[in-house]
């Protein structure tokens, strides 16, 4: 196994994500007199495994007025009853925070074990399979990144580094995802990764309250927990991302609204971790040049050029442009029909060029591109995509 940018001495990682979780459709943060993200804090606990050292990084929805240790004195156990608290460590991730997993052989093939999941609502069975197949997806989506899941097949093995299968904590060579009843419903998924070995365990949990698997235009609203939005984040952790504090990323330690889509940090973490190569130019006569700009008011961000829409995969869509401003504040990525009407589908930041998601609905879309700051929004560049 390959050695991150910046590893840290321990063989292993045990990222847990604890998150509150309100389920809405929003990826943006919330509006101004929108509901409040919870109160979330950090925490760092070592165990032993197998003999040796190891770190467990967990995420706590603390209530008002609790105190972050004793809720994490009280709740990990339910996760692994051998770890333990280090004094002084809560903490606040910072953005493109790494674990110290990185995987030296790809893809990294996913098995899923549903024999002990929960009613999800319609779709069953088959919705929480495409849900980890998406989630996968959306990471293999990212343009600048090597790094790529692969589904494997169905298996009825109970995660083997999860402390609360039976027998000791071991590896056994698989990448396993499956159920689990902890008794701590705060905890909603964990997953373990081998800092020496290219393996990791995710479980979820099932007692954690209603969960839902489907298509984004079917879910409840309240309630329930989207399981593409936990396991996008838990893979995260799996490939080698700890918590960002970057508010609207899919790693950020809370949740804000369903997250079935990377946004800037996600994909800086992942391609700083497995970058792919510069492209070479290709032979032949020069390209035809850029259309020029449409014209902005004064103060307005320039319009973004060369707009490209793809797709690798079912459901799965990749954009990417030419960032021709510098004073822009974000980008507003939108998508619609032929002509509109569109919707906003993700605010990214400042010098973003690319956008991946997984999931889409099939049909033929038309996204379009528009750089913001607070004197307006450019022109737009758009471009079409047959999704399937």
């Amino acid at each position: 196994m390959r050695r991150p940018p910046s590893p840290r001495p321990l063989a292993f990682i045990l990222g847990v994500a604890w998150l509150a979780l309100l389920l809405g459709v929003d990826v943006a943060p919330p509006a101004a007199g929108g509901p409040a993200p919870s109160r979330l804090a950090a925490v760092r606990a070592s165990v032993d495994v197998d003999g040796e050292p190891a770190v467990v990084t967990v995420l706590l929805d603390v209530a008002p007025g609790e105190d972050a240790a004793q809720v994490a004195r009280q709740a990990l156990p339910s996760v692994d009853p051998g770890a333990r608290l280090v004094d002084g460590e809560t903490t606040v991730e910072l953005p493109f925070s790494m674990t110290g997993v990185v995987w030296d052989a790809l893809p990294v093939v996913v098995n899923y074990n549903d024999a002990r999941a929960p009613d999800t609502g319609r779709g069953g069975r088959a919705a929480r399979l495409d849900a980890l197949r998406n989630a996968m997806a959306t990471w293999n989506a990212v343009p600048t990144s090597t790094f790529e899941f692969a589904y494997g097949a169905a298996t009825t093995r109970c995660p083997s580094l999860a402390d609360a299968c039976p027998g000791p904590k071991r590896f056994d060579g698989e990448n396993d995802v499956g159920w689990i009843d902890l008794t701590d419903r705060r905890v909603l998924a964990s997953t373990t990764s081998g800092l020496r070995r290219d393996e990791f365990d995710m479980v979820v949990n099932r007692r954690a309250g209603r969960w839902y698997a489907g298509p984004l235009d079917s879910a409840p609203i309240g309630g329930w927990y989207d399981l593409e939005t936990v396991l996008l984040h838990e893979l995260g952790h799996s490939l080698g991302l700890d918590h960002s504090a970057t508010t609207n990323s899919v790693m950020y330690a809370g949740y804000l609204g369903v997250r079935r889509a990377l946004t800037l940090d996600d994909v800086f973490g992942v391609t700083l971790l497995y970058p792919a190569p510069a492209p070479q130019p290709a032979p032949g006569p020069a390209p035809a040049p850029s259309p020029a700009p449409q014209p902005s008011a004064p103060g307005v961000p320039a319009t973004p050029a060369q707009l490209i829409a793809t797709t690798s995969g079912p459901g799965t869509v990749r954009l990417s442009w030419e960032d021709r401003s510098d004073n822009e504040a974000e980008f507003r990525i939108e998508r619609g029909p032929n002509g509109g009407p569109y919707a906003l589908v993700l605010r990214a930041g400042p010098n973003v060029t690319s956008y991946a998601a997984s999931g889409v609905p099939a049909g033929t879309y038309v996204y379009r591109v528009l750089a913001c700051n607070a004197a307006g929004c450019s022109g737009s560049v758009s471009a079409t995509v047959v999704v399937k």
